[in-house]
């Protein structure tokens, strides 16, 4: 994993590097945060916009100061989420390194840490902002249950049916931040091939359809995965019909006579 210098702070006698361990850094500059840091009463300190579904892994351990010797690092949180805090209310963490991994929330979570160095007497502290994007859980949508007639399910010539397929259409499923994998599979009922099942819209067919005595209910199941990993799901029914026979195509005969 590599190391990134974000930048040195000057805080008394102490002097703060902050290193970021990370493999993926949203920095924002001073004048710039969430596009407005006037919302926000910390404009001056460190901020960080992060992705939804990222650990965020902080380290302040190289510190100096004049004359060395061993500086005390703790952390306390300002502001966060109140139901989850990464540091609860009236404690702190002590040691160079602040770590945690934020829930996905819909909406944009402000986390405000505070740094405190201390050596003898002498102390100094930071804020730390960590603005944490939202996203929005995916929509599953796996189309409206419908009857197919198993007559126009097959074709048939000389007693020789063939199955043709029959779509399945996933295509109305949704994300708001951004596009979304999918996944058909068969939960119930004779088995049947899905052509691509990782497509939102594919189909299906299976000879076996084609000889059914009675009505058969096929269930069908779709999950999506937006990019953080958040999934939704949704099933869909597709009923074949039996029909009392199959039409098979007329035979004319050339022999002349």
């Amino acid at each position: 994993m590599n190391k990134i210098k974000i930048k040195t702070l000057k805080l008394g006698c102490l002097s703060l590097s902050i290193v970021l361990l990370a493999s993926v850094v949203y920095l924002i500059n001073n004048n710039s945060l969430a596009g407005n840091s006037q919302q926000y009463a910390y404009a001056k300190d460190f901020k960080y916009l992060w992705p939804a579904g990222k650990s965020f892994t902080l380290n302040v351990s190289k510190v100096t100061s004049p004359g060395g010797g061993p500086i005390n690092i703790t952390w306390s949180q300002i502001q966060g989420n109140q139901e989850n805090p990464v540091i609860p209310a009236n404690q702190t963490l002590k040691g160079p390194v602040l770590s945690f991994k934020p829930p996905i929330l819909e909406g944009d979570t402000l986390n405000v840490f505070k740094v405190t160095l201390t050596k003898g007497k002498a102390n100094s502290t930071n804020n730390v902002i960590v603005v944490v994007k939202g996203d929005h859980r995916p929509i599953a949508n796996a189309g409206n249950s419908i009857n197919v007639k198993a007559g126009l399910f097959c074709t048939g010539n000389n007693s020789i049916t063939t199955p043709l397929p029959i779509l399945l259409d996933g295509s109305k499923s949704s994300d708001v931040e951004g596009p979304l994998q999918f996944e058909w599979t068969q939960l119930d009922g004779p088995q049947v091939n899905i052509t691509d099942p990782n497509n939102a819209t594919t189909s299906f067919k299976s000879a076996a359809l084609c000889e059914i005595t009675k009505d058969v209910p096929l269930l069908f199941g779709l999950t999506v995965t937006d990019s953080v990993g958040q999934k939704d799901s949704d099933n869909v029914v597709i009923t074949i019909n039996k029909n009392a026979s199959i039409d098979v195509l007329p035979q004319l005969n050339f022999n002349a006579t």
